[in-house]
């Protein structure tokens, strides 16, 4: 990718240059080189930062420019996928829908679909997948919800969120999502 390959170039640059101007021993190169690879990381965060931006602004004006559009956000700890999938094929009887191929679910894939594969149409249904906390509240930058699901809540990405209430509490934050008319809908079968 452009990232990577920005990463090694600098960072070889960076190593040439160092290995060139330090006369010490050959053990003291051997540690300093490869902490030039963190370095460059470090140096290129701004820029990388910068086109991400980029790239969601991008995205967030496509969504404002299809006004007549309603976005349906799913999220869940499991169970996203398929009710896509039912929902989907309901809604397309009688509506023009799209949906991301595959589970494009985070928010770099939902930001780089939206960008380059989203045509217009009258709903648009998205997995919202979380594996954190605070990582919800993210998807507020590219769009609003006219509807939200969460389809469960379980011990899925407990080694991130330690807990099921964790999990809860993220899941149910979809709610933020929502446009001043937004519904959300539980499943009331699951039992948190």
């Amino acid at each position: 990718t452009r990232r990577s390959f920005l990463l090694i170039l600098l960072s070889s640059i960076l190593s040439f240059t160092c290995f060139l101007l330090l006369n010490h021993s050959f053990l003291i190169k051997l540690i300093i080189v490869p902490s030039l690879i963190i370095i460059s990381y470090y140096i290129l965060l701004p820029l990388e930062l910068l086109i991400q931006h980029h790239y969601v602004v991008r995205a967030r004006k496509k969504i404002k420019r299809m006004k007549n559009m309603k976005i349906i956000g799913i999220t869940g700890s499991f169970g996203k996928s398929s009710f896509r999938n039912y929902l989907a094929c309901v809604l397309k009887t009688k509506y023009l829908v799209r949906t991301p191929k595959n589970n494009i679910n985070t928010f770099k894939g939902l930001t780089k679909y939206i960008n380059e594969e989203l045509e217009e149409c009258d709903i648009l249904i998205l997995e919202l997948g979380v594996d954190n906390k605070n990582q919800m509240r993210r998807f507020k930058k590219l769009f609003t919800l006219d509807f939200g699901v969460i389809t469960s809540v379980g011990n899925m990405h407990l080694a991130t969120f330690k807990k099921v209430e964790n999990v809860l509490n993220e899941k149910l934050k979809i709610h933020d999502l929502l446009n001043d008319k937004g519904i959300l809908f539980l499943n009331q079968d699951n039992e948190y």
